[in-house]
């Protein structure tokens, strides 16, 4: 490896005991460089060889800052995938508006879902009974009754239906 640690520290910039990197980013904001003729590579990933803690392949390292361009050697950790998930989920990277859109899409694009969204959407504006529903649509009372409250088939297009709000 031809790179040093003062290479590296020359392109952050030092903020309190952060080095905060300057120079090129991945798709989801950690640090990355190329070396001449080689693939890119994971900062933090070089750092940790340069002190002698490297990690093991796919290992993950982390920052006790939590800056997600931090390179200082006093900073990196050697953690897991799973702690990483659960200090992500803790943050609410998994609960998001857009993944429950996302997780729902998957499923009602699975076979046997017996309803449409758009039949979904009759059956929450409808004022009609759940046992007539129900019949009309062949699925169960307690179904229809979950689209009506809102709490099955969520309607994602518009902003305010988690409020309880109708169109």
């Amino acid at each position: 490896m031809n790179i040093t640690l003062d290479q590296i520290y020359s392109r952050c910039e030092e903020v309190g005991d952060c080095w905060i990197w300057q120079g090129a980013t991945s798709d989801t904001g950690y640090p990355i460089m190329k070396r001449h003729g080689g693939p890119c590579l994971l900062v933090r990933r070089v750092v940790m060889q340069l002190t002698n803690r490297p990690p093991a392949a796919r290992q993950p390292v982390t920052a006790a800052c939590e800056d997600k361009r931090c390179c200082s050697p006093k900073h990196l950790r050697l953690s897991t995938p799973s702690k990483v998930g659960k200090r992500a989920a803790a943050n609410g990277a998994f609960s998001s508006p857009a993944r429950g859109a996302k997780i729902a899409a998957a499923r009602r694009a699975a076979s046997g879902v017996k309803l449409t969204l758009d039949q979904a959407q009759e059956i929450r504006l409808s004022t009609e009974s759940g046992p007539v529903l129900a019949e009309r649509y062949k699925i169960h009372r307690s179904q229809v009754n979950s689209i009506k409250r809102g709490e099955a088939w969520k309607d994602y297009s518009n902003p305010f239906a988690r409020l309880g709000a109708r169109p």
